[in-house]
C-alpha cells in the first residue's frame, strides 16, 4: 500500500507469527498491518 514500508520488525509473538520458514526465509503473520500502521 501507499506510504507502508514493505519490510518491518514485527514481535515473535504467536498472535502474530503463524508459521516461520527457514528455508525460504519467509515470515508468515496475521495482524501484524495493524502494528505497521500504527508505526
Amino acid at each position: 500500500e501507499a506510504g507502508l514500508s514493505k519490510t518491518f520488525l514485527i514481535p515473535y509473538i504467536d498472535h502474530y507469527v503463524i508459521k516461520a520458514d527457514t528455508e525460504a526465509k519467509e515470515v508468515y503473520t496475521k495482524d501484524a498491518k495493524d502494528i505497521l500502521e500504527a508505526s
